[in-house]
């Protein structure tokens, strides 16, 4: 595969992978409300991936 192949399927996994997460955001975010309870980092993912976000 030359390096340009590479490049396009890189961008289109980040892509693909980018959608999934933002579809997915709330299952995502309970999924770490419940494993990780005390983490700080789950009022940072919360305000990342809030509805309306401008």
């Amino acid at each position: 595969m030359s390096r340009l192949t590479l490049c396009l399927v890189l961008l289109t996994v980040l892509f693909w992978g980018a959608h999934l997460v933002v579809y997915f955001r709330s299952m995502i975010i309970a999924w770490v409300d419940n494993r990780v309870p005390y983490e700080p980092a789950v009022a940072r993912l919360r305000l990342l991936f809030r509805k309306g976000r401008r």
